[in-house]
Order: structure tokens, then sequence, then C-alpha cells
């Protein structure tokens, strides 16, 4: 569980939030399945690549949403490492990102269309500050489904490097 601090101010808002968050009637996942008369529909959503808007990601949406998806997935794909040559001959390491972030696309589609959606998350190319502070954001923004994966291995990451399994409680 993450504790912060907030202020009256705050606690003021995030009430506001979580009134808004139920009138909305957003569910998990799990509540979608449970309560599940017939078959459920759900789309995956790669995000687009760097320059693109979200009107992109809508256009692909619109005429999809006639099939009344429960939920939608946005997947989430890591950011690359490059070697760029300097002037003097060298190289320098930069990481590049090709695609926008999910957690911006997975509050654009729930707000546009009032439906619930699955942001992936992965764990590699994370560190912990940059995995609370998705988990913050996500929260804040009403969005109470995750789906955790490893996510594919880095193209310099050796076949044999081994993973560390990890339990985390996170409560909205």
């Amino acid at each position: 569980m993450i504790k912060i601090p907030f202020t009256l101010t705050d606690v003021c808002t995030i009430q506001c939030l979580c009134i808004l968050h139920q009138f909305l009637k957003k569910m998990k996942v799990t509540e979608h399945i449970a309560n599940a008369k017939d078959t459920l529909i759900s789309f995956e959503v790669l995000p687009p690549l760097k320059g693109k808007t979200i009107s992109l990601v809508y256009e692909h949406l619109d005429p999809l949403m006639e099939f009344k998806p429960s939920w939608i997935n946005v997947t989430y794909h890591r950011s690359e490492t490059a070697f760029k040559k300097k002037s003097d001959g060298t190289f320098e390491k930069v990481e590049v990102r090709k695609r926008p972030g999910t957690v911006g696309i997975c509050a654009a589609i729930m707000n546009h269309y009032q439906i619930d959606t699955v942001p992936h998350f992965i764990c590699g190319g994370f560190n912990k500050r940059e995995s609370e502070d998705a988990l913050i954001d996500l929260n804040f923004l009403g969005i109470d489904n995750v789906l955790v994966l490893r996510g594919d291995a880095s193209k310099n990451e050796a076949r044999s490097h081994r993973f560390v399994w990890a339990m985390a409680a996170f409560t909205c």
C-alpha cells in the first residue's frame, strides 16, 4: 500500500473524483467477468508511433464501439537503447521512446468512450520510482485495472537473465 500525505484540498478533490468514478460505473475486469450473462468482448490497442495523435486511436476504435466492448487493453512497449556517435568518435548510450505512454492513452480512451481500460504494465525497463509513479498516475485517473507482464526482453538482454519475483499490494 502506498501512503501519501494529502492536504484538505487534495482530500476534497479526491472525494469528488471518487464520486465521479462511481457515477461513471467503472468496474474492474474481474467484476465484468463475474457479472457476465453472455460472451464479453474486449479490444487491444497498440499505441501509435511518436508524432501521431489520439485521434488516430479514435479513428480505429470508433467503428468497433458498436460491438460494445467491456474494456479496452492498451499495450506498452519499452524504450529501446541506441548508441549515438558523438563528434569525437565515441558513442553515447541514449534511450529512444517510439510510442506515447499507455497511461495517457488509457485515460483518453476511458474519458472519450466512458469505458474501462486496462493498461499493460511491464516489469522490464522500469525502476522502482518509475513503477510507483505510474501506479500513482493510474490511481489518480481512476484506472483500476492493470495487466502486469514481464515484457519483452530488451535487444541487449541476455537470455539467461534471471528475474526476481516480487509481490506488492496497491490499493485504491
